[in-house]
């Protein structure tokens, strides 16, 4: 989605400024060749690198980095070196994907804001946007319940509270202590 919106980006800024949409080009190739390289790690059944290498926070500084909406990561109680077992730092981060990518397709937001939260026994991830929003009740069967059972799937929690529009927030609680770093 995020090639989308770049490319879409770049063909508005064609005719008003052609440099600008150059270098807005040379980003997409860029974004396209990660993509792929991510599109092949996930194809393989396998966790993205920095996932797994240098854990939750910096997997999703990474994708958000690459987004044509700018996105706050605000880490409370989660450092660099903050690990969770391989299920619940992969649930999130899919989570955080999922999410983003619904922003990006159907929010038209201007602001997106991920918050990652140690608990006492667990993990809060949320994903807030300031779009146009919508009726929750609206959605059944839509790719919002696949995340809710991925959540649930572990034992968590997922909550979507949102109003057409207010924005949307996707807030999960996954059940897990900190692991120490190997």
């Amino acid at each position: 989605m995020a090639l989308l919106a770049k490319a879409r980006l770049a063909r508005n800024q064609l005719a008003r400024d052609p440099s600008l949409a150059e270098a807005t080009l040379a980003e997409l190739q860029l974004d396209t060749r990660q993509a792929l390289e991510d599109l092949r790690e996930l194809a393989h059944g396998i966790h993205p690198p920095v996932l797994t290498d240098r854990g939750l926070l910096e997997a999703i500084e990474a994708q958000t980095s690459r987004l044509p909406v700018p996105v706050h990561v605000n880490a409370d109680g989660l450092g660099r070196d903050s690990r969770y077992p391989a299920e619940i730092e992969g649930a999130a981060y899919f989570l955080v994907c999922e999410g983003l990518a619904n922003v990006l397709k159907h929010a038209a937001a201007a602001r997106i804001e991920v918050r990652l939260a140690a608990l006492p026994g667990g993990l809060r991830v949320e994903i807030a946007d300031d779009g146009r929003g919508f009726e929750p009740s609206g959605v059944a069967g839509s790719g919002l319940r696949g995340l809710a059972d991925r959540v649930e799937a572990l034992g968590g929690q997922l909550e979507i509270v949102s109003r057409p529009a207010g924005g949307t927030r996707l807030i999960a609680v996954l059940p897990a202590r900190e692991t120490v770093p190997a």
